[in-house]
């Protein structure tokens, strides 16, 4: 439930900010844990303005992660595009789905 919301609203921020001609979603699993990588051709950002109001999605995919057990890492920058990646446990039993 976690990964499926999580790529949702990441695709919706790409949808509705990036303006990107093409998005990507992996998806993969190692050691116990499901990393999600959404990807963008888009804009960018300065990942630093997240902290500010108004960015909430960014701030509730951050949330998702955190209650998931795990992280979400961000790497953007202004022309560059957008990488969106989630890291948290794979099973139902370690993350509380």
């Amino acid at each position: 439930e976690h990964a499926r919301r999580a790529i949702t609203e990441a695709l919706a921020n790409t949808a509705q900010h990036a303006g990107a001609r093409q998005a990507w979603v992996l998806l993969a699993t190692c050691d116990g844990l499901l990393d999600i990588e959404v990807r963008d051709d888009g804009v960018g950002f300065e990942p630093a303005t997240i902290a500010t109001a108004g960015h909430y999605g960014l701030l509730g995919l951050r949330e998702r992660a955190r209650l998931a057990g795990g992280d979400l890492q961000i790497v953007s920058a202004p022309g560059r595009g957008t990488s969106l990646r989630l890291r948290f446990p794979a099973t139902a039993e370690q993350n509380g789905a």
